[in-house]
């Protein structure tokens, strides 16, 4: 078997790394990437840690993006007096911040 990041054939352990699509690669190869982490014994690997860290601050970012319009809405409707809109987009607004308090993240 050989490493698939630097090409040795002489590794007796390997690890299966997701950037280079689960195939083997060896110890000194896994140790030199940014994702090892020296400090857990358990888990070398962070890369799926990153990524879902990375994949859920990206949903928060989209979550304000979306208070914030609905709020601009919501008091656009208010101003203009259409009762109607404006309670569809209270509701909305409430609906987005309980999602924000659900998750223990403040508003």
């Amino acid at each position: 078997m050989k490493c698939s990041n630097c090409g040795s054939a002489s590794f007796k352990e390997g690890r299966q790394c997701p950037l280079k699509k689960g195939n083997a690669v060896c110890i000194s190869c896994c140790k030199k990437c940014e994702y090892y982490n020296v400090h857990n014994p358990y888990v070398a690997c962070t890369y799926y840690i990153k990524a879902r860290k990375d994949q859920e601050e990206r949903k928060i970012v989209e979550r304000r993006k979306d208070l914030k319009a609905v709020v601009e809405k919501y008091n656009k409707a208010r101003e203009e007096q259409d009762l109607v809109s404006a309670v569809i987009l209270l509701a909305e607004k409430i609906r987005i911040e309980k999602w924000f308090i659900a998750n223990g993240i403040e508003v």
